[in-house]
């Protein structure tokens, strides 16, 4: 019993992403082309672009399709030290964005080296998945891939003013996100209800197989395993609380 709840409670991310697509966010100190990217990925221009530094001070979000991959996907403003205090609200955003990621795409300027504000980035990336993005490959280059290998297991260069390079990232974000041998048919869990209905189900079952290892009376392990069961009949809808219903009506408008 233990066996199919575990590979079945394995699918959430999966769910969650296929539901709800792939939380990502561009990220880089100033003028490395993170807006340019964010256009050119969302097909518009719903990020000024200029040449000062610090143009964009918000969050800005969009969701796209990458491939076989949906993405919501964020642009923020540069991650510096800066004595503005909106672009400070600005950086501290970002932040936040990253720790709540799903993939992070970290730009940088492939026409200068790495510098203090790239290495500040740099520390303040999460545990996620990241590609690093090489952009402004078609002018002379001074930051060459062999530099961003050892921290990035992928790096792609583009130039994202032309859309070179867009391929080889919607290859790179499928590799990551695509599986195309999992299918809502095969019950995949993708919200936080129907996890906590398949985790309550797998603690019932341990608490059960504790009692009979411990030589609890038959009797006492039957009620944790009509837990678990009620806990897969609620997750199914065969079985309906007062909380479901609730939730329900909470979340839907229901007609008469």
């Amino acid at each position: 019993i233990l066996q199919p709840l575990e590979q079945t409670l394995a699918t959430y991310d999966y769910g969650r992403i296929l539901r709800a697509g792939v939380s990502a966010v561009i990220v880089g100190k100033p003028n490395v082309g993170k807006s340019t990217l964010f256009n050119l990925l969302s097909g518009s221009q719903r990020s000024i672009v200029t040449e000062i530094a610090g143009t964009t001070r918000d969050v800005v979000e969009e969701q796209i399709r990458l491939g076989d991959v949906t993405l919501r996907l964020s642009d923020t403003a540069g991650l510096r030290e800066t004595e503005d205090i909106i672009e400070q609200i600005g950086v501290r955003r970002a932040g936040e964005r990253l720790r709540d990621a799903d993939l992070i795409l970290a730009v940088f300027d492939a026409t200068r080296p790495l510098d203090d504000d790239d290495r500040r980035m740099l520390e303040q990336l999460p545990e996620k998945p990241v590609i690093a993005i090489l952009n402004k490959s078609d002018q002379p280059a001074l930051l060459e891939p062999a530099a961003l290998q050892a921290q990035f297991s992928r790096v792609i260069s583009m130039a994202a003013k032309d859309g070179n390079g867009l391929e080889e990232l919607r290859q790179a974000v499928e590799e990551m996100f695509y599986r195309e041998q999992v299918t809502p048919e095969m019950g995949v869990v993708s919200n936080e209800r129907q996890k906590q209905c398949l985790e309550h189900a797998r603690a019932q079952i341990l608490q059960a197989q504790e009692a009979l290892e411990a030589g609890e009376m038959l009797d006492a392990v039957t009620v944790l395993l009509e837990e678990a069961a009620d806990a897969l009949l609620t997750l199914t809808g065969e079985r309906v609380s007062e909380a479901v219903v609730n939730d329900v009506f909470a979340r839907f408008c229901v007609g008469k």
